[in-house]
């Protein structure tokens, strides 16, 4: 489901026409209220369903004998997972952080910049930063809310109608229980695992390559 058609579902919800002078809510309105459900929705559901679902990655190197790294904007507010090495091998060893750096090992000079010991690696260093996924605001017409599953797309809409009516008066009982329903389906589909007969499962933090289950 693309961005206008869950705003024709929104503007059905509401008996809205957001093309007519006068609209109870307007087509810009609309995009705010579907926008602010997605990210709701993503937020919920990522405390609730497998991380696989939200996973995504990106490089950065690290210069040789640079001390600090700052992270771009795209990473520095993001939920990390874990970051490798993944200089020479891939997969990598995951880069494990000490707490002081007095160690001489990586540690986190503030929120925004990790620091390698005194003096920085002796080569450059291509790292792979493992990251939950952010929502891209739903814009034109063919946008699609990716972090959601397809089938799970009308839980937006509905979301936005609610948030919506909560702000103009009261949300029918009816929707709300209506939205509860979806997302206990959203949050049980997420947690049958990606592939499903991939179970989510408790993992040992210690373990080796060779007695690695995942996660």
């Amino acid at each position: 489901m693309d961005y206008v058609t869950i705003k024709d579902q929104l503007d059905f919800y509401l008996n809205n026409d957001s093309t007519a002078t006068g609209a109870d809510f307007t087509a810009a309105r609309l995009k705010q209220a579907i926008n602010f459900a997605y990210r709701e929705e993503v937020r919920s559901a990522v405390n609730e369903g497998s991380r696989r679902w939200y996973m995504t990655t990106q490089q950065l190197t690290w210069p040789a004998s640079q001390l600090t790294l700052a992270l771009p904007p795209g990473l520095s507010q993001k939920g990390l997972i874990r970051i490798e090495d993944v200089t020479n091998a891939d997969p990598g060893a995951e880069i494990l952080f000490d707490v002081t750096g007095w160690r001489g090992g990586i540690f986190w000079k503030d929120r925004n910049t990790i620091q390698w010991g005194s003096q920085g690696p002796a080569a450059a260093v291509t790292l792979r930063v493992l990251f939950f996924a952010e929502p891209t605001p739903l814009d034109k017409d063919g946008d699609e809310p990716d972090l959601i599953p397809s089938a799970f797309h009308d839980l937006i809409a509905l979301s936005a109608a609610i948030w919506l009516r909560s702000v103009a008066d009261e949300p029918p009982a009816s929707w709300m229980r209506m939205r509860q329903d979806m997302r206990a389906d959203l949050y049980k589909f997420l947690s049958k695992g990606k592939p499903m007969d991939d179970v989510p499962r408790v993992y040992d933090i210690d373990a080796t390559r060779e007695n690695y289950f995942g996660y």
